[in-house]
């Protein structure tokens, strides 16, 4: 109760108390770690169990690809085998995501191919680890897969599917996706998915609409969208609206150099040397 309520300290102090410990309160103490972040003590909390079950295989797999441990992910996937594994989704789930995260991502797929019922999670791990090592035509690929098995996606799907299209100027694709998100899928846009719409934008040369974008968010105040904006401005010709960016980003974090930066390249090349460089100059 305590791992999965929140404080971890007392499940730990609680556990340490227990004379008699299963899988069951082994497991549910690396859950708690697990949800809290605390990777490392996960791992090394895993390796002094004398019993160990198939969702504590689940957990400190997870606890690995957190921290891109491939070797100490490795020495589990070893163990896992070991016990004669390899029939478990949410392992072999866990695998897929730890080798994707770690840029193993041909070992993933070919764990993943070999994963006879695949879940959501399965299929967000390979979609978005595609993605993230740069192979967008296959994060899409996955996706698409995906969808026509009859899963739908989620949250993360639309992270990993719009970040391939932010990767490859697929701005149509993107704007499709971003809008079949909350009018088909019923999901709420977050931040994660605002950066890739921004960053796709952006860099196929929109900085307006992009701009529009942001201001018509619920995150229009959130300087990591703009700084996003702000760094696919480099090459833009349009010297109001590269000011009008730059000083927003100056308001929300005067201490961001790289608005200045852009600020004074601006005034440079349309002649104006004598303008302060500082927000509402």
């Amino acid at each position: 109760m305590y791992g999965k309520c929140g404080p971890v300290d007392e499940s730990q102090r609680v556990f340490d108390r227990m004379t008699l410990r299963n899988s069951v309160s082994c497991c549910a103490l690396l859950g708690g770690y697990c949800q809290r972040g605390d990777f490392d003590t996960v791992i090394e909390l895993f390796r002094e169990l004398d019993e160990v079950d198939l969702y504590s295989f689940g957990t400190v797999l997870r606890a690995c690809a957190g921290l891109a441990a491939v070797r100490q992910g490795k020495e589990v996937h070893c163990q896992y085998l070991r016990r004669g594994g390899w029939s478990d989704v949410i392992v072999e789930s866990a695998l897929v995501d730890l080798y994707a995260k770690c840029g193993c991502i041909d070992f993933a797929y070919r764990i993943f191919v070999q994963i006879p019922v695949r879940n959501l999670i399965t299929w967000n791990s390979m979609t978005c680890g595609f993605a993230q090592n740069g192979r967008a035509g296959e994060a899409l690929r996955m996706f698409d897969e995906m969808v026509k098995e009859g899963i739908n996606p989620d949250y993360i799907s639309f992270i990993g599917v719009l970040f391939a299209c932010s990767h490859t100027g697929l701005v149509d694709q993107g704007r499709g996706h971003f809008t079949s998100m909350t009018e088909q899928s019923g999901i709420k846009t977050g931040i994660e998915h605002y950066n890739c719409m921004v960053d796709l934008l952006g860099h196929s040369g929109q900085i307006e609409e992009a701009e529009y974008l942001i201001n018509s968010a619920e995150f229009k105040d959130d300087s990591s969208l703009w700084a996003a904006l702000l760094g696919a401005c480099s090459t833009i010709t349009n010297s109001v609206v590269a000011e009008r960016i730059a000083k927003k980003m100056m308001e929300l974090e005067p201490n961001y150099h790289l608005s200045y930066v852009l600020l004074a390249n601006v005034y440079r090349a349309v002649g104006r040397w004598s303008d302060p460089l500082k927000p509402g100059g």
